[in-house]
């Protein structure tokens, strides 16, 4: 997997850049102090080419303090494959980036990228967007990634104003 160094700039801004070089047919953004575990892609592509996905969910764990813990019960769930209204009514959506992988066609096709501006819920925003241009989505209740919750972190040390702002910015997004 290539790899690029950036200067630091938000999570938004190392995300972008990370699209401008991406050149594969899938897309998944994993943090710098995440990790998964090793001979996983080939589980992951199975399930993405087996059934035709436009986007994958994954199952995952959160580390703090060196204590690994699942994530919420509610979302190792496996779905079967489904279309985004059906998805988003059945609650499985996690709109992490880190936890979804991404037909890189659609976001490309779509001139989808994430806002500069937010400091929080950028993630978010983007997979709604992704997922209004799909047509299949999945979730696995595999655990396939495991989430360092840094206390230092940009979601740990974002303020009230970065949430308002992005609220306001989700409540814009355009889904027909």
């Amino acid at each position: 997997f290539p790899s690029h160094d950036k200067g630091n700039g938000g999570v938004s801004t190392a995300r972008n850049a990370g699209l401008v070089v991406a050149k594969g047919k899938y897309i998944w953004f994993i943090g710098a102090d995440d990790w998964i575990p090793e001979n996983i892609l080939k589980s992951i592509l199975g399930i993405l080419e087996d059934n035709s996905l436009d986007i994958l969910q994954i199952g995952y764990s959160i580390v703090t303090d060196d204590k690994m813990q699942s994530c919420d019960a509610k979302l190792l769930v496996e779905s079967s494959v489904v279309n985004p209204d059906i998805y988003i009514d059945r609650n499985l959506f996690v709109g992490g980036a880190w936890a979804t992988i991404f037909q890189s066609k659609i976001v490309f096709e779509n001139k989808i990228e994430f806002v500069r501006d937010l400091r929080l819920a950028e993630d978010q925003l983007f997979f709604l967007e992704v997922l209004n241009h799909s047509l299949r989505v999945k979730r696995t209740a595999n655990v396939f990634y495991n989430y360092l919750n840094n206390a230092l972190g940009a979601v740990n040390n974002s303020k009230f104003n970065d949430l308002i702002f992005s609220i306001e910015k989700i409540s814009t997004l355009d889904i027909s």
